[in-house]
């Protein structure tokens, strides 16, 4: 079941079209990320679901209702921001309790759902504590409790976790997710931090110039990314380029250098056509120059990332290419001669 779906929605400020003509649906329960870089109209949809922006064309519909003129407040929606938004006269307890209070929840049961929420993002102890005597973590956790504390159907975050350092960021992911998890509310969060998006997501959806990329798992935008666009924002990638040609049932890519790259005969309909083909750094296997099969290379950078090693290696390809290895043992110097290859079911053609 969809609790919300944005129909044919555009969003134009003067003469900038922020957001055009986006269709989506997320479902119940479900939690959605939107991705995409910075100006590409990810904030705007969050307002227009909101209630804080109104769409130039479209419509926005929450449990099958039109709420596309309604305001905010009529929504049913709990808002997290990259802020935190947090009241710093107040106690932790206040600054939870206040949706309740703007409410008119009796106070017996805002002492009830405030402990119970406060429990449940193991802050139980904190509610005397005034905001700026919390760390970034804890500030964090008290935003998404006065998002929770009124039970929303939505909840919406706004690049919640930009403040907080790697390590922090990362327990912070988990605790949202579990949380979100447990309580089964359908949530909605924008980011431009991939590792963000991949991590929490059960869906995702990519904007550019307000357009959707695409839409999909994090699985399949990865593995399956539908553009160049996508799989280049996405994670890291290796692009080659050149002309699909066939000659006696074998099908290639040439790259500009001439040399070839084996493709599936699935793509000899296509001969002639110019593309980007895609292999990621993980996919693959290097070897000595004596291997009997494969492209050569020269490695020209090594970088050490703690439980992988990273290598930049000039390839007989025509282009530099991002390669990977997992584990502690560096196997490659540089200036050292390697051949590589990848298995043909890891790599993608990308249509221009």
């Amino acid at each position: 079941m969809s609790v919300i779906h944005l129909r044919a929605i555009s969003k134009e400020f003067g003469r900038v079209v922020a957001v055009d003509n986006v269709d989506m649906e997320v479902k119940d329960g479900e939690f959605m990320t939107i991705l995409g870089p910075s100006g590409s109209g990810k904030t705007t949809i969050l307002s227009m679901i909101a209630g804080f922006e109104a769409p130039t064309r479209g419509t926005i519909e929450i449990g099958n209702i039109d709420v596309t003129n309604d305001p905010p407040h009529k929504r049913d929606v709990g808002l997290v921001f990259q802020s935190y938004a947090l009241f710093p006269h107040l106690t932790v307890f206040n600054n939870v309790a206040f949706p309740l209070k703007v409410r008119k929840v009796p106070k017996s049961e805002i002492e009830m759902k405030v402990n119970k929420v406060l429990e449940l993002v193991r802050l139980e102890k904190f509610g005397n504590r005034k905001p700026n005597e919390l760390s970034g973590g804890q500030q964090q956790r008290v935003a998404l409790a006065r998002a929770f504390v009124f039970e929303p159907s939505i909840l919406l975050l706004d690049e919640p976790l930009a403040a907080l350092d790697r390590k922090l960021r990362q327990q912070v992911q988990v605790e949202i997710k579990e949380l979100q998890r447990s309580l089964g509310i359908t949530t909605i969060t924008v980011t431009h931090d991939q590792e963000e998006a991949l991590t929490m997501s059960d869906r995702m959806l990519i904007l550019n110039n307000g357009k959707i990329e695409q839409l999909g798992t994090p699985e399949e935008l990865y593995s399956k990314p539908k553009s160049r666009f996508v799989a280049d924002f996405l994670g890291m990638a290796n692009f080659f380029d050149g002309i699909i040609e066939s000659s006696n049932g074998n099908v290639y890519l040439t790259v500009k250098n001439g040399n070839k790259i084996e493709l599936d005969e699935q793509y000899e309909s296509s001969s002639g056509q110019y593309v980007s083909l895609l292999v990621r750094p993980e996919q693959f296997k290097m070897a000595t120059p004596d291997a009997e099969k494969g492209h050569s290379g020269k490695i020209i950078s090594s970088v050490y990332l703690g439980n992988e090693y990273r290598y930049q290696v000039e390839s007989e390809l025509g282009t530099k290419v991002i390669m990977t290895e997992a584990g502690n043992e560096c196997r490659w110097r540089i200036g050292d001669n390697i051949t590589f290859t990848w298995d043909e079911r890891d790599q993608r053609v990308l249509f221009k």
